[in-house]
């Protein structure tokens, strides 16, 4: 059986957006980016704590778009989905992340057959022989993916640099679909 993976935030959710937001209700101040807040903000790891335990992600809101495309790669495509998350879901300082992820998948509908952990190591991608693509939104990630052999689809941003070899950039969430 074929497998794909799909990142959570910044794919499925608008991560940083949601975290930044997040961030702005308990410090009083609005950052743009995620390395001004962690170069400014001297609670940064409190606050990332707290968003982590507080059942925020359980209310994110979903990219419709991307459920859409991932719908029809299970149903008429037929590949096993694999969610592959950076979110600390095996962390023991957050015991309920991985069961709060896999209902928040379950409330939106977002089709799934795994939920995996995803570090820099790309590990969970030597579980799955037939892995045939990854959708990512963050370089750090693609690159080591695409190592493994996997072609990534990562989300624009990116598009005038040279990244790697089997990752390819795009604009909008579709157009995975013309390679597949």
């Amino acid at each position: 059986m074929a497998y794909i993976s799909c990142d959570i935030d910044g794919v499925l959710t608008d991560y940083p957006n949601c975290w930044l937001d997040y961030l702005s209700t308990c410090c009083g101040k609005r950052y743009s980016t995620i390395e001004e807040a962690k170069k400014y903000e001297k609670d940064y790891k409190f606050f990332k704590h707290k968003y982590r335990i507080s059942g925020h992600k359980g209310l994110l809101a979903v990219n419709h778009d991307v459920v859409d495309v991932l719908s029809i790669l299970k149903y008429k495509k037929k590949y096993n989905i694999i969610i592959a998350t950076s979110r600390p879901i095996y962390d023991e300082n957050y015991p309920d992340l991985f069961r709060l992820t896999e209902m928040w998948l379950e409330k939106n509908s977002i089709p799934f057959d795994f939920l995996e952990y995803k570090d820099l190591s790309a590990c969970f991608v030597d579980k799955y022989d037939k892995l045939c693509f990854h959708i990512e939104d963050e370089k750090r990630y693609a690159i080591p993916i695409a190592q493994k052999g996997v072609r990534v689809f990562l989300k624009a941003s990116y598009s005038d640099d040279f990244i790697s070899d089997n990752v390819v950039s795009i604009y909008k969430i579709d157009e995975v679909l013309k390679y597949v």
